[in-house]
């Protein structure tokens, strides 16, 4: 039985999006070191994907893991508490803990979208 042609066509925007967010991903972690840029990018990513790609429960469970590994980083390595100003927060790889609340994310999305295309 064929698929809805909305569906193929959402899918198909969900993997070349995900194709360049992966391709991103790698691209910063090797051959990006300034954190100021990094972060700037990520948030463009993150931004475009909750205007078009949005479905529920996305955004808590970005929030959720992206707090969750700043809490487990800082009680890892130990970090005092961090005062957030204009100057440490250039400075702070941020897009560290945004790339893993919007990593979990995307396998949600990628797990959900395997499962649909079993199911129909």
């Amino acid at each position: 039985m064929d698929k809805p042609p909305a569906l193929v066509k959402k899918d198909r925007f969900i993997i070349i999006f995900y194709v360049l967010y992966f391709g991103w991903l790698l691209l910063t972690t090797y051959l990006s070191r300034d954190d100021f840029y990094n972060n700037l990018l990520i948030s463009f990513v993150v931004m475009i994907y909750f205007i078009f790609l949005n479905e529920t429960f996305d955004l808590f469970l970005f929030l959720g893991i992206t707090l969750l590994s700043y809490y487990l980083m800082g009680k890892l390595y130990g970090y005092p508490g961090i005062v957030f100003t204009l100057e440490s927060i250039k400075t702070m790889p941020l897009w560290i803990y945004i790339s893993w609340g919007f990593t979990a994310v995307a396998l949600k999305k990628l797990f959900s979208m395997i499962i649909r295309r079993v199911e129909i």
